[in-house]
């Protein structure tokens, strides 16, 4: 993988916003790889496609990429609301690349991809609708909540200004794929359990208590308000980590991390 960008496929735009567009997508277009099936290039997709930029020729994984010279914030802003909500409820969300860069030096600095299957309701923001003097007036949008999405859902290609190991990537990513075949709700719930879990002070190996999860019962409930039996949610979802392995049961309500974990590499 070739960090490098090439300034020069944008010459003629004079827009900044339109020139790192295409620097970006030129970039993508001949560096991206599919962590699902391990296919070495996706196909750019003609622009104004609705939910995608780039499709695996293989597996026929879709991909959409984020770029933004510095690196992204909490939030990302995404495409209009409704459309985005049913394809999560269908299960058709698209994986997003989130590519930060140094525009000076026109260099990839770090790259994350968010699987489609990490992609829930309450990752999704709705955006107020566009003012009456708006060229589209009352047009409503979204945000992706980055800080949502446990880091397990975030799957760094670059890193700290340097590819990782596609083996690596393609581990990560397949230690996840068993979200893909639940409904978003389930998805929702799991990953949310997850996000709580990467806040404790524990590493992959290394155990952890039930009581530990219980901890983030109020944070669970306000992201769920219509569930009176959060306790029962957190044990639940315990239990389908601890079925795909992401968790060990070790009875007498304690647990040990097992599912891959490099941050602390990076």
């Amino acid at each position: 993988m070739d960090l490098a960008l090439d300034p020069s496929v944008a010459e003629g735009y004079s827009s900044k916003a339109q020139r790192s567009r295409v620097i970006t997508e030129t970039w993508a277009d001949q560096n991206l790889y599919c962590p699902n099936c391990g296919a070495e290039t996706l196909e750019a997709h003609r622009p104004g496609k609705r939910v995608e930029d780039f499709r695996c020729p293989s597996c026929d994984r879709r991909v959409q990429l984020k770029a933004a010279r510095g690196g992204h914030g909490r939030k990302v802003a995404n495409s209009a609301y409704d459309p985005k909500m049913e394809a999560i409820r269908a299960n058709e969300a698209p994986d997003y690349a989130f590519m930060g860069f140094d525009p000076d030096q026109w260099r990839v600095t770090d790259l994350s991809l968010v699987p489609g299957h990490f992609m829930t309701p309450t990752v999704i923001e709705k955006r107020e609708p566009l003012s009456s003097d708006a060229r589209r007036s009352g047009w409503v949008g979204s945000n992706i909540l980055l800080d949502r999405i446990p880091d397990a859902g975030h799957i760094q290609l670059v890193a700290g200004g340097e590819p990782r190991p596609r083996e690596r990537v393609r581990q990560e990513f397949e230690q996840t794929a068993f979200l893909a075949e639940t409904d978003a709700s389930a998805r929702d719930w799991t990953t949310a359990v997850m996000d709580c879990i990467e806040e404790l002070p524990v590493q992959q190996g290394e155990e952890f208590e039930l009581t530990d999860v219980y901890a983030f019962e109020d944070r669970l409930a306000d992201l769920y308000p219509d569930n009176d039996h959060v306790r029962a949610k957190i044990r639940q979802q315990l239990q389908v980590l601890r079925d795909e392995g992401l968790i060990e049961f070790l009875g007498n309500g304690e647990y040990r991390l097992r599912w891959v974990d490099d941050r602390a590499n990076y």
